[in-house]
């Protein structure tokens, strides 16, 4: 409690924070901070590493200083700097937006009570024929009753090509 207390108080903000966290740390704890995000302290981007064809994922830890209502996530193009691209419309979060099992488009309204985490569920559609490269953008939380935060991201893109999007690797969520 004082380490989640002392972190807060490190914040500029007192609506909510934000923690990106890889894929492979999955956020399971809904009523406190895991210690690992306590040790790394508060943090405004994120970065991972992604094959070209791969469905890359990532979350979005929100912890709600005050009640929150009606969370949305948008996010910018990723670019490289040489005029190549992942669309913004390639990426998405899963918790508030998505095409459902059959097919059909669906959007969710998300509320985080005050003191809970909100695991959001982020997917990036990298296409296969994306020259590698180091992928740049943002991806900004908003809620009806908060300012907005905005959080880098940089997606490394290698030159290995998966012709699965990377189900055959399951633990990569």
């Amino acid at each position: 409690v004082k380490e989640t207390a002392a972190l807060i108080s490190k914040s500029n903000r007192s609506d909510f924070i934000v923690f990106p966290e890889d894929r492979l740390n999955p956020i399971k704890m809904t009523d406190r901070l895991p210690y690992r995000w306590i040790q790394k302290g508060i943090q405004s981007s994120f970065s991972g590493e992604a094959s070209k064809g791969e469905y890359y994922t990532y979350q979005l830890g929100v912890y709600a200083l005050q009640h929150l209502e009606d969370l949305t996530v948008t996010f910018s193009d990723l670019k490289d700097g040489k005029a190549n691209s992942i669309a913004a419309n390639s990426i998405s979060c899963i918790n508030t937006s998505g095409i459902d099992y059959a097919a059909i488009p669906f959007t969710k309204t998300v509320d985080i009570a005050v003191n809970k985490v909100q695991a959001l569920w982020c997917g990036i559609d990298v296409p296969q024929n994306i020259a590698a490269g180091i992928y740049k953008g943002t991806v900004t939380i908003k809620t009806k009753n908060t300012a907005p935060a905005t959080i880098a991201i940089t997606l490394s893109v290698n030159n290995k090509v998966l012709a699965d999007a990377g189900i055959s690797e399951p633990w990569k969520q």
